[in-house]
């Protein structure tokens, strides 16, 4: 009976199909974390390790969930290896919220502060976000049989609705900040750490964002008590299991996942020459022994760019005494 209402071939091939889309957003996941150890001194250190930390737990998440559906097309999501790779995919999904939280609140600290922020190095300071994430993770587990779904649904949705508002806030105040003291003789480094906190918080809000439609969609499917690996038993009570409520909401969480990746490493500076320096680095490792890169808050090589403006002085001096 579950054959003739959810039929095997329809079942493999969306199975094979988010696979592969979850597959790619592992691989650009890995790509953001390049991107994001490439751009670690334009970036303030605490953003740079709470953020990574972030990244990487989406990461594994995805591969967790790649692995599980191919062990689960092999039929042995009931082996040892498949349950403790469950709890790790629950543990790594669990930490990105309060790893999110962190990052908020580290980009308020450098918006309140951003005369002095720039040096700060408290690392005590940012040594107390581990254990307070692995806190977090533990009380998850313990509230989440003690209280209804229902609940849970809501602090989840307020918890998004406060980060999003949040990121939003901290984005225009900054931006207020930078008007207010373009041109106004502030040092070097105000300026910077102002740039630097409009440039980190369009790295973070495309993760909110995109995450908040993503937990939206978990909370509903959660609601429905339904899971990424697919239940052939839910066939014969659930004819809408497969057409209406499997396939759809694979095919939308996996590419708002890989959207979410691509915003990810999209807004980051100076991606493409990232990138393409990194391959003509893995073919010419003799040429990364040059002399070392100063880069700006945006990822420009600033030695590049004033030998390139001294040519072009030179060049205008020598074409004036022509003139004369």
């Amino acid at each position: 009976m579950s054959d003739e209402i959810c039929p095997q071939a329809w079942v493999t091939g969306i199975n094979a199909y988010s696979s592969f889309v979850y597959t790619l957003v592992v691989i650009v996941f890995s790509i953001a974390l390049y991107v994001q150890s490439c751009l670690r001194r334009v970036f303030h250190p605490f953003f740079t390790l709470l953020f990574v930390e972030t990244i990487l737990c989406y990461a594994l998440c995805d591969l967790f969930v790649v692995i599980l559906k191919i062990m689960n097309f092999f039929g042995t999501l009931e082996h040892p290896a498949a349950v403790f790779l469950d709890k790790l995919f629950h543990y790594s999904y669990t930490l990105i919220m309060p790893l999110q939280s962190c990052c908020l609140v580290e980009r308020i600290v450098a918006t309140l502060y951003f005369n002095s922020y720039e040096k700060n190095r408290r690392w005590a300071v940012l040594a107390l976000s581990q254990p307070l994430s692995i806190a977090f993770l533990l009380l998850d587990d313990y509230v989440g049989k003690a209280i209804s779904d229902l609940h849970l649904a809501v602090f989840h949705v307020a918890y998004y609705v406060v980060q999003t508002l949040g990121l939003v806030a901290l984005l225009t105040v900054n931006q207020q900040l930078t008007r207010k003291y373009t041109g106004s003789g502030v040092s070097l480094t105000t300026r910077y750490q102002l740039a630097e906190n409009i440039r980190t918080i369009r790295v973070f809000l495309p993760m909110i964002t995109v995450d908040t439609l993503i937990s939206l969609i978990d909370i509903i499917l959660n609601y429905m008590k339904f899971s990424y690996v697919f239940d052939p038993h839910r066939c014969t009570s659930d004819s809408s299991y497969l057409f209406v409520i499997y396939i759809v909401s694979e095919v939308v969480v996996s590419a708002l996942e890989l959207i979410e990746a691509a915003l990810i490493v999209r807004s980051y500076p100076k991606v493409g020459n990232i990138l393409v320096c990194w391959k003509l680095t893995a073919i010419h490792r003799v040429s990364s022994e040059g002399p070392s890169r100063i880069v700006n808050v945006f990822g420009s090589d600033l030695l590049h760019e004033q030998k390139n403006c001294n040519h072009f002085d030179d060049l205008n001096k020598n074409w004036e005494q022509r003139q004369k």
